[in-house]
């Protein structure tokens, strides 16, 4: 479900196959990890699966996106990108795999 409205948007962020079931971590650009984080699901579309995550609210505003890893003295993100949220809309965006 999405809520958006005013100064809040939603953002949809698609991955490849190999991502389901994988964490991807959201703050605001430049921002503290806070460990706000959505799970990537297979999404069924008519005959299609869109493997994505989906943060259904978020003020607008520039965003920084990273896969999430388990916690530990690796802690590293695999991938990190910028994206910006526009209130009362929904924006999407594509995170590419991780390094192999």
């Amino acid at each position: 479900m999405l809520d958006i409205g005013g100064d809040t948007g939603a953002l949809v962020v698609y991955t490849s196959p190999p991502l389901l079931g994988h964490e991807i971590e959201v703050r605001t650009h430049g921002g503290i990890w806070a460990g706000v984080h959505t799970a990537v699901r297979a999404r069924h579309v008519g005959d299609t699966v869109l493997y994505a995550g989906v943060f259904g609210s978020l003020p607008a505003g520039r965003y920084d996106l990273r896969l999430r890893q388990a916690p530990g003295p690796s802690h590293q993100a695999a991938i990190e990108q910028t994206v910006t949220v526009n209130p009362a809309a929904v924006v999407e965006t594509t995170l590419a795999d991780s390094p192999a």
